[in-house]
């Protein structure tokens, strides 16, 4: 038999406390003493099971007043209840009370389980605690004596560890100084020139060796990435090369280093020196002819091939269109903020931006707060943008 609730009364805190046995609470002289009770208080916080019971098939549940408890302790109480005759069980505990003395009223409930789900019984009781276990042969020892040291423990080792590797990883990618990470465009994808500039060096590569075309005005360009401070040459709308930036160096004006010019490139190979010119192979559809040139050239093999050239654009050729000239445009720039930028610090990235500085900057973008990772979006003005 297990108990399931407990009095709440004075002798049963001795009990709780081991000063009593659940025995000799029976015959306390301050047995009568209740600590909780009805219409005592304006209210009253009762005692709910703090989990759910889950009896099994067969289990019997005993709901008595002290009447029946007081008299009968719970081992011979177990003993009179019948599983299979619960009307009887009851009968016999009634006639048990009052055999003992009758004392007070006698009231008692049984409740079988014919059918559970559960293979096992599952609660929480409130049995008595044996007074052996307050017993002096088991006082607890000093706490120098039972804890371990904790330089001894393997659990701190391991702890520390952990702690340790969890706060490194977290300062190198907290501390680096890199960009944040951005994918390559897939094999096969434009990239536009303002994609570009968020692009690392090793990306780039990979843009260049994935031959992904460059959305670009000019077939042969030369843009400044100032994310991985260096150089893109464009040639037939692909990435020729990339160098590291040099600052006593003008890009625009880069001399081809000698013997490096293509053999291929003769002057029997018209395709190839067109390219060079912007122009590629194919014919424009109807929706495009009045936007490409065409023309027809020989390859070096003889053959006549078609090639086509987008129409430059010419002052006036429609509304607030500035003129661009070749290897200048005004552009939107799509910039990815990395750990350390301030408007003025990304001002001065793109310096060839004319009239570029950090409070026009944080005006185009409402003066929101730059945070590592979120891009910005402005307008790069060529300086011969303006002056034309």
């Amino acid at each position: 038999m297990n108990r399931i609730t407990k009095d709440h009364s004075f002798v049963q805190t001795l009990v709780d406390s081991g000063v009593i046995s659940d025995e000799d609470a029976e015959t306390h002289p301050k047995k009568n003493q209740i600590l909780k009770a009805l219409g005592i208080a304006p209210i009253i916080e009762p005692t709910v099971a703090d989990s759910t019971i889950h009896p099994k098939k067969g289990d019997v549940f005993l709901l008595c007043s002290d009447g029946m408890s007081g008299m009968v302790n719970d081992a011979s109480m177990e003993m009179m209840i019948d599983e299979n005759d619960l009307d009887r069980s009851s009968s016999t505990l009634i006639q048990a009370a009052n055999d003992s003395g009758g004392h007070d009223n006698i009231t008692v409930t049984l409740v079988g389980i014919q059918d559970s789900p559960h293979a096992v019984s599952t609660f929480k009781h409130f049995n008595p605690i044996p007074m052996s276990a307050f017993s002096s042969t088991h006082i607890i020892e000093e706490q120098s004596n039972t804890k371990q040291s904790l330089f001894k423990n393997n659990y701190f080792y391991i702890t520390a560890s952990l702690v340790l590797f969890i706060v490194c990883t977290a300062g190198w990618f907290l501390f680096r100084g890199d960009k944040v990470p951005i994918e390559p465009p897939k094999k096969g994808e434009k990239v536009t020139v303002s994609e570009l500039y968020n692009y690392g060096f090793e990306e780039l590569e990979t843009i260049r060796d994935q031959e992904n075309q460059i959305d670009i005005e000019n077939a042969k360009d030369t843009i400044e990435n100032p994310v991985c401070d260096c150089i893109i040459y464009v040639e037939n709308f692909k990435i020729e090369k990339i160098e590291k930036n040099d600052p006593g160096k003008d890009p625009k004006t880069t001399v081809p280093e000698e013997g490096k010019e293509k053999t291929e490139n003769t002057p029997l190979d018209e395709v190839k020196q067109a390219e060079k010119e912007g122009w590629v192979k194919g014919e424009p559809t109807a929706d495009e002819k009045e936007e490409w040139d065409t023309k027809t050239v020989k390859d070096k093999n003889g053959q006549d091939v078609k090639m086509k050239k987008k129409k430059k654009k010419h002052e006036g050729s429609g509304p607030n269109e500035p003129t661009v000239t070749s290897g200048c445009k005004t552009e939107t720039v799509s910039y990815t903020i990395v750990k350390g930028d301030g408007y003025e610090k990304i001002a001065n990235k793109f310096k060839r931006c004319h009239g570029l500085t950090a409070e026009s900057l944080k005006q185009q973008n409402d003066g929101k707060e730059l945070k590592a990772g979120e891009k910005i979006v402005f307008e790069c003005k060529c300086e011969e943008d303006i002056q034309n």
